[in-house]
């Protein structure tokens, strides 16, 4: 998600950390203390949407989880800043990324945006 608002980026970040829990594979990657979390029935894949206690404790987990980690996990904020993400990945060695606008509030302007501004500065548009 592309945003100039520092508060937006801020807020979307705080509504993408429970993805993080869920999954929790590029948390232990980054080298997050999985401890301090709930066990692996959190995952997305045993998690069923109607056990609002679960829902509950993985919100409460993602709290748990610093900002600048999920920010390292989610190309969310300004222009330079996506563009840093994919190219962070990019120079590790990543070739394929799926592309979620779907928590943007507008993911056909996200993809525009995206096409338009990040991918000439990754030499891809």
């Amino acid at each position: 998600m592309i945003t100039d608002d520092p508060a937006v980026a801020d807020e979307k970040l705080t509504g993408l950390a429970p993805f993080c829990v869920a999954e929790r594979g590029s948390l232990k990657h980054a080298g997050f203390d999985l401890s301090s979390l709930p066990a692996r029935e959190y995952g997305f894949t045993r998690l069923v949407v109607s056990d609002s206690d679960k829902l509950d404790g993985l919100v409460e987990a993602a709290t748990r989880i610093p900002r600048e980690l999920v920010g390292r996990m989610h190309a969310v904020g300004k222009v330079d800043e996506v563009t840093a993400f994919y190219r962070r990945h990019i120079d590790a060695g990543v070739r394929h990324f799926i592309i979620n606008p779907c928590l943007s509030p507008d993911p056909e302007a996200t993809l525009e945006a995206f096409a338009r501004q990040v991918l000439p500065r990754l030499g891809a548009g």
